[in-house]
């Protein structure tokens, strides 16, 4: 039986796909760059080709797990987040793994991301430019129920980031029973564990210098294409953020703790119905609040 974790992001994905999911006993897990490559056209081909060509050559094991962020869809304009449940069904998938993380949370981090990886925008304009950021993409229960429609409740299973933080051990005993690992999880932890977020004051450096940087937003430079933003993240996350800033500046947040009452107040209807229906526990963990 093939399962697919589809995200989202921001919610300890890379963990799960360096740490977790390459150690589960009794399925096949496909590593995050043959996942890439195979999956691109299903999620990013229009209607008409995803049907006449994507779908019938598409090929997955009979026993495999893969995993991709880009499967929940995007942040921003230009992706069917529904079409896309109904593609990974159509090829083949009997269940699905879908990782979530308070919604005022995730703000912070997908605009700490932009930065990361070459945006320029400032806080309040960021969640502003739709082909950016849409806020029906943190709909969480929207989204879980078209999977819920399409593959059975049963074969929906959702784990919290911050659940997983907390709880390690029971969440991955769940886990463990949804894909029909044949043992517990044992971890190995390796140096990709987990993707490491820069300072407040390294993202807004990092902000102004990719201006001038080749990165994922801008394919090239007028300087050198050696300037990259990954180039200047690196430097920040090895060198300025341990020894520097972590050490003499106090940490802050991009957005006012007004403004983050606001993104959980939009949300509760929301996650009200979906904590009702999956017993998440999300009070426990702020979402209701």
């Amino acid at each position: 039986m093939s399962i697919v974790h589809i995200g989202y992001h921001k919610t300890a994905t890379t963990f799960l796909q360096n740490v977790v999911f390459p150690t589960i006993k009794g399925v096949n897990y496909v590593d995050y760059q043959n996942c890439a490559e195979q999956f691109k056209d299903l999620y990013s081909s229009n209607t008409l080709w995803f049907n006449s060509r994507v779908k019938e050559q598409f090929k997955i094991q009979a026993n495999g797990l893969y995993s991709l962020e880009e499967l929940v869809g995007s942040m921003g304009t230009g992706t069917y987040n529904y079409e896309i449940a109904q593609r990974l069904k159509d090829v083949g998938f009997k269940k699905v793994i879908l990782t979530i993380r308070r919604q005022d949370k995730m703000v912070e981090s997908i605009y700490r991301q932009h930065i990361q990886i070459g945006g320029i925008l400032k806080p309040y304009s960021f969640i502003t430019e739709p082909n950016f950021f849409r806020w029906s993409y943190l709909d969480y229960y929207a989204l879980i129920e078209r999977y819920a429609q399409l593959f059975g409740t049963e074969n929906i299973h959702l784990i919290l980031q911050e659940e997983l933080k907390e709880n390690q051990e029971e969440v991955l005993e769940r886990l463990r029973s949804f894909v029909g690992a044949i043992s517990p999880i044992e971890l190995q932890q390796t140096k990709k564990s987990k993707n490491v977020s820069l300072s407040f004051w390294s993202i807004k450096l990092l902000r102004i210098i990719n201006h001038f940087t080749y990165n994922y937003y801008k394919k090239s430079n007028l300087l050198s294409n050696k300037i990259t933003t990954r180039r200047f993240r690196s430097l920040f996350e090895s060198l300025i953020d341990p020894y520097l800033f972590s050490k003499l500046l106090p940490s802050k947040n991009f957005y006012t703790d007004a403004f983050k009452k606001d993104v959980k107040k939009d949300f509760l209807t929301s996650n009200t119905a979906l904590n009702k229906k999956y017993k998440l526990g999300l009070d426990k963990y702020g979402y209701l609040d």
